[in-house]
């Protein structure tokens, strides 16, 4: 993947320490991440940024000169080449981070936009080492994901065979770590590594096109020649059903700045946090659950269909509702819903307090509910 040297003309940052995101496509959301992650960071960091730049991979639609960032706008070839012609988008972020450590010195650090800073960015820098890189959290065992089953079972004669990924092929067994790459930081002369990982990571997905291949050839490559520390403490990655609590409350956080973006007016921006599950809302779920045998999908959708109807703002009503139907919808207990769930039925949906995009939601759940298998 790196058939002449990336390494051109180098163009260091000011300053020594660089924050570093990546945004591509058209949905809209990706942007409202970014614009609070960015200013959770500066408002973690008292509005004062002056020693931490920030740099921002995109393409030319997503471009945000009113944020404090650097852009760097990835031309199609490199689209084209960072995601194995096109075919795996989750490796833009390994060559990303590799082209940002071209261009910073000092320590950088990948971030997700999907995140809010807890605590002073410096406080993530300090971690990052020549000897010790930083990721999210570790996740567990590689033989704890099912669909690494058949990277595990099979293929690994033809992995052994490849190079250089060679070097690299006794780290994928059962026993391996699998970290999260919400975040990943590591020194800037540490592109070799990078490059390492961007072919571990093409390998492997040829054999089997896993979806998070990215970040176990990221972990995995650092894993061989540094120690890995977690930044979970520093930064909360709202993945799962707790990004329906950010998503809903994002825009009206951001309104409160009234369009000024700095990182002195950051200090002013809300802090978004988990909403509180009454006692006799999960008492009653976990009732209800036992009562109709049923597991524990089943009864945190519940849990949520309950914790809405009793919210006392439309904001957190909303947001109980949103989660309530992605958990039943991955259950096998829609017909059971539909007794229990009488709020939200058809009938009572207009006098739900929720708004038309999620009624019409519930609605389609409900039809493809009723319609024949």
């Amino acid at each position: 993947f790196f058939p002449t040297p990336m390494l051109q003309q180098a163009h260091p940052m000011q300053a020594a320490q660089t924050l570093v995101y990546l945004v591509y496509g058209s949905d809209p959301q990706y942007q409202q991440e970014l614009s609070y992650s960015v200013l959770s960071a500066c408002r973690a960091a008292h509005g004062n940024m002056d020693d931490i730049n920030i740099l921002l991979f995109c393409d030319e639609a997503n471009q945000r000169p009113d944020l404090p960032v650097t852009s760097y706008v990835m031309s199609d070839t490199e689209r084209h080449g960072w995601t194995f012609g096109n075919t795996y988008n989750h490796a833009l972020k390994i060559f990303a981070l590799r082209k940002a450590l071209e261009l910073s010195g000092g320590k950088v650090c990948f971030v997700d936009t999907d995140t809010a800073f807890l605590q002073d960015p410096q406080l993530l820098f300090d971690r990052i080492s020549d000897r010790t890189a930083v990721v999210h959290h570790n996740e567990g065992l590689l033989s704890q994901r099912a669909r690494w089953s058949v990277l595990l079972q099979n293929g690994w004669g033809t992995l052994i065979d490849m190079a250089p990924a060679a070097g690299l092929a006794d780290v994928v067994h059962a026993e391996a770590p699998m970290y999260n790459s919400g975040l990943i930081g590591v020194m800037a002369d540490k592109a070799g590594l990078l490059e390492q990982a961007a072919q571990l990571a093409h390998d492997l997905y040829q054999l089997e096109p896993v979806f998070n291949i990215e970040q176990f050839a990221v972990g995995a490559t650092l894993g061989q020649t540094h120690d890995v520390e977690t930044g979970q403490d520093l930064v909360d990655h709202y993945c799962g059903y707790r990004r329906f609590v950010f998503h809903r409350q994002i825009p009206d956080a951001l309104a409160t700045l009234n369009g000024d973006l700095s990182p002195q007016a950051a200090t002013r921006l809300p802090v978004i946090s988990d909403l509180a599950k009454p006692l006799h809302a999960k008492l009653r779920a976990h009732l209800n659950a036992r009562l109709h045998g049923r597991g524990a999908t089943y009864r945190y959708a519940y849990l949520c269909y309950l914790c809405s109807c009793a919210a006392k703002s439309v904001i957190h009503r909303q947001i109980w509702a949103d989660i309530a139907l992605d958990m039943i919808g991955r259950t096998q207990d829609r017909a059971l819903a539909r007794r229990v769930f009488r709020r939200f039925t058809p009938e009572a949906l207009p006098a739900s307090g929720l708004d038309a995009a999620q009624q019409k939601a519930w609605n389609s759940f409900w039809q493809a509910t009723d319609s024949p298998s």
